[in-house]
């Protein structure tokens, strides 16, 4: 008999060069050996793992988005990038919820090098993008009359 999950730990017992002894005993042994209780173990701690792993990374993620979403909308508002930071402190001043911008000690998307460093990334990402978009409005005067290029040969 064999153990799959201590050949599969690299366990060494009984149970990873083959028992011979077709006996319950030998079973209920095998199950009372540390080898084995921590190949058990090893299991649990590597699904825990993955799943701290997991949502590290989703935290992260959501991050970079909110702060990606910020410095789009103050680039698109003419806002300097100096005024990142307070921005940051004004939402937290105001409750809204933006704790996953600190994702740790070290991961911070809160400063004014982070905002650089994501403005740089977007105005990279559009420099190499083939559309270019133009966009025009037509303009009224304070009667609200729309104005036009035929409007001044009467003068």
């Amino acid at each position: 008999m064999y153990c799959k999950l201590c050949l599969k730990k690299g366990k060494k017992n009984t149970m990873t060069a083959g028992c011979k002894s077709f006996k319950t005993s030998s079973l209920t042994r095998h199950e009372e050996l540390t080898d084995h209780k921590h190949a058990i173990a090893e299991g649990e701690l590597q699904a825990n793992f993955n799943a701290s792993l997991s949502k590290m990374f989703i935290e992260e993620d959501e991050a970079i988005m909110k702060a990606m979403k910020a410095v789009y909308w103050m680039a698109s508002e003419n806002l300097p990038m100096t005024k990142y930071e307070s921005m940051m402190q004004l939402l937290k001043d105001l409750g809204v919820p933006i704790a996953c911008l600190k994702v740790s000690e070290r991961v911070d998307y809160e400063s004014y090098y982070t905002a650089n460093e994501i403005l740089s990334a977007i105005t990279k990402r559009i420099e190499r993008s083939p559309f270019v978009t133009i966009l025009a409005d037509e303009s009224t005067d304070i009667a609200n009359k729309k104005k036009n290029d035929n409007a001044c040969k009467n003068c």
